[in-house]
């Protein structure tokens, strides 16, 4: 299956960013800093959020935290995948967490999520992590000199 870009038009041809994080210190962190790592941001507080943004709207990756409550980012991820399973396309998906022991990283990547980033990070961590993953959704961006 291909990693699609967003369709959905965006007047700042910025990537548009879905973090899905319980923290409002982390919401709001990330929504400062949209600007600087040049990307547009939306926020989902719960995995159902999430799920609800999602039915409507699209984003180019999307920032999962693991731990929340109700529903866990590995639980949301594994709802996500399967709705994009059955609609064709998806959308990677890197998990933002402060799980950062042996097996953590095996346990996102086996939930269906593409990569993994443990708090804390620098911007420059995470502004490449952005730029790897949309440069593998960006075909302008895939094209192979001779």
């Amino acid at each position: 299956m291909e990693f699609q870009q967003s369709s959905e038009a965006n007047p700042t041809g910025r990537p548009r960013v879905l973090v899905v994080d319980d923290d409002l210190v982390h919401q709001k962190l990330m929504k400062l800093v949209s600007d600087h790592l040049a990307i547009d941001v939306e926020v989902a507080s719960t995995s159902n959020d999430a799920l609800e943004i999602l039915a409507t709207e699209s984003f180019d990756i999307i920032l999962m935290d693991w731990r929340m409550p109700v529903t866990d980012g590995l639980t949301c991820t594994l709802k996500i995948r399967e709705l994009q399973d059955a609609q064709g396309k998806r959308i990677p998906i890197i998990a933002v967490t402060a799980h950062a022991l042996t097996g953590d990283r095996e346990r996102c990547l086996a939930a269906g999520m593409d990569d993994y980033l443990a708090k804390p990070f620098t911007l420059e961590q995470l502004q490449e992590k952005i730029k790897e993953w949309q440069k593998q959704t960006d075909p302008n961006q895939l094209k192979v000199s001779e």
